[in-house]
């Protein structure tokens, strides 16, 4: 396939995926978002509607129902609350369409996260298909798992025909897992008629766009930050795309809920500010909906909803009363989201405590990613087999240079480039305070990258705050009296700063960005082009019936995985392992997991298998 052909299909199947999550959620953001909120309506029903599918598919489908059942739910429910918020809003103002920012703000907005969209299928493009890319044995059960549930519940899977993949997904470890960009993955699939092999980078490339609008949101009503410094600081976190967002932490399960952790953190805000039930239920919502997407992203919301609620208490130190309501204003939040994703709570510690209690080598996460990759000055490959080309002297200047940039922008933005000084305070200083533990306490570098790529876009955020009041200051054409630190330099050089310190920050973050390009764009992570072509040969066997998987003793890893996705509706017999878990299954109706595969260790490029051409003749691969 040509990039001609690649993109109008992903633009097809992202443009379907936000029709759903937009109607699914236009109905709850109208409803539920306060009247401060009232412009963002529109950029942000879409998120509504990510945490709506993904506790409707949840619950829903541990109750017996597959997604081709519950997706008609869903939109009985969105209308339903569409419907009653017309009612509400006829009755009060007589308005009946939704809100939505001014052009002059909307407009760059939307190309923002068109752009950050197409950033994030930049690598797919040149490899010429659509396939999960990214350093992530993840896809081995949230694919088949988003396919599989839309004809088999989470309590048939096991009526499913015996797969590894199917068996992989009713392991202890894994069953128990909520998935909610799966769910929503699995119910747009059957709108767009696709499968999730192809649809899930353009999901994800879409949840990294939908994040900028909760991001935006946040800055401007949650910080009160200028609208041009809410955008640079929207573009700083999309232009990151290109560094921890194309490798191992970009197309994982682990960031289906990004999107939803800007928004709910301002829903929280306004919840612990105003205290109206429409607040307050719009956080539980969306906090929800985070526990039931990737449960361990909690602990990113925690550490700034902390640092949200321990500056309005300073605010209200000296009045008892106001003391006392952000209190029972939080603990009713936390306490709707402890019972609205109770299934997500109640499975997360058998699900991810023990992936997260040690260093995973085969992750290829053996080392602490450096602040300059955060930021997104400095190129980032965590691999041994894709190492970057040895940066020149210009390359490192631009490094150092671009970080200390981008930190004199962050602390000139909690300073001074909000309007809320005590809010960026507390939520940028228990971020820092958040990672630091992960780095220095926890000490796990999965750990602390996984929690970087959180929490990067709320801090890069908050750097554009920075740029937009350097700016400012460039042109302001005098002041009352000059700053003590400033005596004696030159007001050129004084306006001719912060400029300086944009050009090295953008310098640096585009240099670093085509290097990692370079490298991720070369290979596909996991799944390489020959596994694509495996699944095109196997899906010619025509002849009905179990398949044989041969050469014996094993075949096992990515080719495998293409083969037992492209076969899922079929019975593999043979020794087949995932990255997870060998299998075997040498008579029909029994697949007995016989260990687990062990941890610390990275098999094989080739897992020791070479693809081999598939044969319809007699049934086997």
């Amino acid at each position: 396939m040509s990039i001609l052909s690649i993109l109008p299909a992903a633009l097809v199947i992202s443009a379907g995926q936000l029709l759903l999550l937009s109607v699914a959620g236009l109905g709850a953001a109208r409803l539920l978002l306060p009247p401060r909120l009232h412009a963002h309506e529109l950029t942000l029903a879409p998120l509504f509607g990510l945490a709506l599918l993904a506790l409707a598919g949840l619950y829903g489908s541990h109750a017996g129902l597959t997604m081709r059942q519950i997706l008609p739910l869903v939109l009985v429910l969105a209308g339903v609350l569409l419907v009653g918020a017309l009612v509400r809003e006829w009755s009060n103002r007589r308005r009946w369409w939704p809100g939505a920012l001014p052009v002059r703000e909307l407009a760059p907005l939307l190309m923002t996260m068109a752009g950050t969209w197409l950033l994030a299928l930049a690598p797919v493009l040149t490899y010429g298909t659509l396939m999960p890319i990214g350093h992530n044995w993840d896809v081995e059960f949230y694919l088949p798992l988003a396919d599989y549930l839309k004809d088999y519940s989470a309590l048939a899977l096991d009526q499913a025909p015996p797969n590894p993949l199917r068996d992989l997904l009713l392991t202890d470890r894994l069953a128990s897992r909520a998935m909610g960009a799966t769910y929503a993955q699995a119910m747009a699939d059957l709108i767009v008629y696709r499968e999730a092999w192809d649809s899930w980078v353009p999901m994800l490339a879409l949840l990294r766009a939908l994040t900028l609008a909760g991001l935006y949101a946040l800055l401007r009503e949650g910080l009160r930050v200028p609208k041009y410094g809410a955008l640079a600081g929207v573009g700083l976190a999309g232009a990151n795309g290109l560094l921890l967002w194309t490798t191992y932490n970009s197309f994982g399960m682990g960031l289906g809920g990004l999107a939803l952790l800007p928004a709910a953190l301002l829903c929280t805000l306004l919840a612990l500010e105003e205290g109206s039930r429409r607040a307050i239920l719009a956080a539980v919502l969306l906090l929800s909906g985070i526990s039931c997407t990737y449960w361990p992203m909690l602990m990113a919301y925690g550490a700034a909803g902390l640092g949200v609620g321990l500056a309005l208490l300073w605010e209200h130190r000296r009045d008892r009363w106001g003391w006392s309501q952000v209190v029972g204003r939080g603990v009713a939040v936390l306490a709707g989201g402890a019972v609205v994703g109770a299934l997500a709570h109640l499975r997360a510690p058998d699900a991810f405590f023990g992936v997260f209690a040690g260093q995973v080598a085969s992750m290829g996460i053996s080392d602490f990613i450096s602040p300059a990759v955060i930021v997104g000055s400095a190129p980032f490959s965590h691999l041994p087999s894709q190492e970057l080309a040895t940066a020149t002297g210009l390359e490192t200047f631009l490094v150092w240079g671009g970080l200390g940039a981008a930190v004199l922008l962050l602390v000139r933005g909690v300073l001074a480039g909000s309007g809320r000084r005590g809010l960026a305070i507390g939520m940028v200083g228990c971020l820092l305070v958040y990672l630091a533990g992960l780095r220095f306490v926890v000490h796990f570098p999965y750990g602390y990258v996984r929690g970087v790529s959180y929490v990067n876009s709320l801090l890069l955020g908050v750097v554009g705050a920075g740029i937009a009041h350097q700016v400012s200051l460039s042109h302001a054409s005098h002041a009352p009296r000059p700053s003590p630190r400033t005596v004696g330099v030159p007001m050129s050089v004084r306006n001719r700063f912060p400029w300086l310190l944009l050009l090295l920050l953008a310098a640096s973050s585009g240099v670093a960005s085509v290097r990692t390009y370079q490298v991720y764009a070369g290979q596909p992570g996991v799944f390489g082009l020959e596994t694509v072509g495996m699944r095109a040969a196997v899906a010619r066997l025509d002849q009905p019936g179990p398949v044989a998987i041969s050469p014996a003793p094993e075949l096992r890893g990515p080719y495998m995985g293409a083969l037992a996705y492209a076969l899922r509706t079929r019975e593999l017999l043979g020794v087949t392992a995932t990255g997870y878990q060998p299998f075997v299954n040498t008579r029909a109706g029994t697949t007995p997991p016989i260990r687990h595969h062990p941890r610390g260790r990275r098999p094989p490029a080739n897992m020791g298998w070479q693809p081999r051409p598939a044969s319809g003749g007699d049934g086997r691969a």
